[in-house]
């Protein structure tokens, strides 16, 4: 009991993530049994009208990556907005717990106040899990519902692939461990803007409001900046939110780039908004 009582806000974080994966895998599944009804009539019948070619087709599941692709981009894709929110949620909690209700009030007599604040990152740090796990889930879930990595299936039998580039499919194994290490970098960088926020910040709900506000204006300001040069779309898409999930033909390399040096940058800008103990102790007594 003291466990939830102490983390009930992660184990709300934790279903909602769940919940919409489920949901989520649930309506593909429906709709990849409708959709195989219709390919097996539409190979019959072509069949029939004497396009010998198709008389030997094999209408099984699309391959996992296709699936995966298909669950997180078309069911899911309600998490490219939420996914962050509940970051920032989760880490604001913990933050607000840890530099506002006191903790670090009575531990800073016990210990050096730049190895305080270390720890206190480090502890939030862990929040930057969930969501590679939860995409690691959807994989498992996508997996267990194709059975099969033959990206053949998806391209000639239901004329789909994966995140639309054959490649992903075809390395399925170096794109799926550099798409989840995305989403642990993009996870610091969001839980960095909360730490940001959390100092001036007395209500927990208003920093938590403000930090995702910023995430998404600057999300926004890049995509403007994408629109008005066109001749630098393709590295500014780099730089906007939707291609952490849907990267299609974007260079993995670039993605995993920029968000190491947003990660990065905001790491300088809480050591340097943090560097000062008096001003963070008048903050929090205010």
């Amino acid at each position: 009991m003291k466990f939830i009582k102490n983390n009930y806000v992660l184990l709300i974080v934790c279903f909602i993530f769940l919940l919409s994966g489920t949901i989520s895998a649930l309506n593909y599944k429906k709709e990849i049994i409708n959709a195989r009804k219709t390919w097996v009539m539409h190979y019959k019948t072509s069949c029939s009208n004497g396009n010998v070619s198709d008389c030997d087709v094999k209408v099984v599941n699309m391959d996992t990556i296709a699936t995966y692709g298909y669950i997180v981009n078309i069911y899911d894709c309600h998490m490219y907005y939420i996914a962050p929110l509940l970051i920032i949620t989760i880490a604001s909690y913990y933050l607000h717990k840890y530099i506002r209700k006191g903790y670090l009030k009575q531990a800073i007599n016990r210990k050096e106040y730049n190895a305080l604040i270390k720890d206190i990152y480090i502890k939030v740090l862990k929040c930057s899990l969930i969501l590679p796990l939860y995409m690691l889930f959807l994989f498992i879930v996508s997996y267990i519902l194709s059975g099969h990595f033959d990206y053949n299936v998806g391209k000639d039998v239901y004329r789909y692939i994966g995140f639309n580039n054959i490649e992903l499919s075809i390395h399925w194994v170096k794109f799926i461990i550099l798409y989840i290490i995305n989403f642990f970098i993009n996870s610091i960088f969001w839980i960095n803007i909360a730490m940001l926020n959390i100092k001036h910040n007395k209500s927990l709900v208003v920093s938590i409001i403000v930090s995702y506000i910023e995430l998404i204006l600057m999300y926004m300001i890049f995509e403007s900046v994408a629109l008005l040069l066109p001749n630098i779309e393709s590295i500014m898409l780099c730089f906007l939110l939707k291609p952490i999930w849907d990267p299609h033909d974007i260079s993995y390399l670039g993605l995993i780039s920029v968000s190491s040096m947003f990660a990065i940058l905001t790491m300088f800008m809480i050591r340097f908004k943090y560097k000062n103990k008096e001003d963070l102790l008048e903050e929090i007594s205010k």
